[in-house]
């Protein structure tokens, strides 16, 4: 029950619900224990403690907005910009603020997101990022450093009390605090704390007496760094796969892409980043030559864990030799006589001082911009047909359809489903709908179900996922992560 009211206080908080205060402060001091191994907070957790003459107002200019008892504003949603008309909760338990055509201004969103913050086994309260089709955990990136050998020493719980304090209690009673120094009191303040969707967990405080709309102000952030803090071999830190991430002045990430890249989905710069030129593969049935691709330097920037090759002790002129005539190799890290290949998708992008390294970007030379859609191979060319129907229904189903005029069919299958991914990791998915207007008005959820069919079709059958994270994903509750070729034991071969 403890676990629950973390995502209890998180939804009541957030919009300013009182009637179950008192439900919630008794929740509170007694935190999560070490028997739980689920994550008390998926993607965002607030705590707030609100008086009864806090009012929740929506209008047409802010949205809905969060006053305290002398008027100030503590939170609000996205501006209304004058058309807010209306607003409910979703049977996803999402609150959406609407027009008066119904049509969505904005939502907040609740589903699991790719950080975690957990007890574990040995004792330690750990920030992690995970795997969002099946939720496990990747290699945590801060720690409250309370595993000991003698269990009796160990962490066993984390509190967050009325006072405003986060500390992981210990089997023996002791301490340890995540809230360093002194804590502004509770009768005069707000506390919060937020684990925030670039995977920064932080403790807040606000008066209470507030008049104006002054933010929240910092206690502490952790880890101080996220930018630099995650590293691991699988998964992607803040800024999704290719992304580069930069630390801002109030300890946040901030996220571009490199050079010749582009968000992968323009409205998320969280999302990862996609080439915006053919990149150079192994085969010799296509225009792709060494001489072909240029080498784009950017300095302090590196994207650990990403590398299949290194040299050493190397000269930068003969580890850029070494890129350009690797068809494998899509980007040279270089520091100190040392080499580094790497080929895409990066993971953990980073852009900061410390890095202290020169990177080279592999890319078609010129103004050389994405083709039409790769074209169908010229076997059996014009008795073969890719239908992709999207079938709009509450189950949200999706169907990659391949129909084929002779009897070859499973190599032609495989033909088919190759050059659908193709067309979709150049971009070109408007090649896969035709004249179909229905997809052509929602290019974006196309997208997200044609993703979601690539992974469906993974040859090797422990990447598929369930039906379940299946619906999930086809519903846009869960982000869909970039799906890898889906017949590489077959191209292999």
């Amino acid at each position: 029950m403890r676990q629950h009211c973390g995502f209890l206080l998180l939804r009541i908080s957030l919009l300013g619900f009182v009637s179950l205060a008192k439900r919630i402060s008794t929740c509170l001091p007694y935190g999560i224990t070490k028997s739980q191994t689920k994550p008390l907070f998926g993607m965002q957790m607030e705590i707030d403690l609100r008086r009864k003459e806090s009012t929740v107002k929506l209008t047409a200019e802010l949205g809905v907005v969060l006053n305290n008892p002398q008027g100030g504003e503590i939170w609000k949603s996205d501006p209304g910009n004058g058309e807010a008309a209306s607003g409910f909760m979703n049977d996803t338990g999402n609150f959406l603020v609407a027009n008066e055509n119904g049509e969505k201004l904005s939502e907040t969103n609740f589903s699991r997101g790719r950080f975690q913050f957990r007890l574990i086994p040995d004792g330690n309260a750990v920030l992690n990022t995970n795997n969002l089709p099946t939720g496990s955990a990747y290699d945590a990136y801060f720690w409250s450093n309370t595993v000991d050998s003698n269990p009796s020493n160990a962490g066993y719980q984390v509190v967050f009390n009325e006072s405003g304090y986060l500390y992981v209690l210990r089997a023996n009673n002791k301490r340890e605090p995540l809230t360093l120094g002194s804590v502004v009191s509770a009768t005069e303040n707000y506390h919060r704390a937020t684990l925030h969707f670039d995977g920064v967990f932080v403790l807040y405080y606000h008066p209470k007496n507030s008049s104006g709309n002054e933010r929240w102000s910092v206690v502490r952030t952790m880890p101080e760094n996220i930018c630099t803090d995650v590293i691991g071999r699988t998964g992607t830190g803040p800024c999704g796969f290719n992304g580069v991430c930069t630390i801002s002045p109030d300890q946040r990430a901030n996220c571009s892409c490199p050079p010749r890249f582009s968000p992968l989905y323009p409205d998320d710069p969280y999302g990862g980043c996609k080439p915006d030129f053919p990149t150079q593969v192994c085969t010799e049935d296509v225009p792709n030559a060494p001489e072909d691709y240029e080498l784009v330097m950017v300095t302090n920037i590196d994207w650990p864990e990403s590398d299949y090759e290194r040299y050493t002790p190397y000269n930068i002129e003969d580890c850029k030799k070494a890129c350009l005539q690797d068809c494998f190799c899509n980007v040279i890290v270089f520091n100190e006589e040392t080499c580094w290949k790497k080929k895409l998708p990066l993971s953990n992008g980073r852009q900061d001082a410390s890095v202290n390294r020169v990177s080279f970007i592999k890319v078609r030379k010129g103004n050389y911009t994405l083709p039409g859609p790769p074209p169908i191979p010229k076997k059996n060319r014009d008795g073969l047909v890719l239908v992709v129907s999207v079938l709009f229904g509450w189950f949200g189903v999706v169907q990659l359809r391949i129909g084929w005029c002779d009897s070859e069919v499973s190599e032609d299958r495989a033909i088919l489903t190759d050059w659908a991914y193709d067309c979709y990791q150049a971009g070109m998915m408007h090649a896969l709908v035709e004249n179909d207007e229905e997809a052509l008005d929602d290019m974006e959820k196309f997208e997200r179900f044609v993703m979601v069919a690539v992974w469906c079709i993974q040859e090797d059958p422990n990447l598929r996922p369930t039906m379940k994270m299946v619906m999930l994903m086809l519903e846009g509750i869960i982000q869909v992560g970039v799906p890898p070729c889906p017949s590489p034991f077959s191209i292999a071969s």
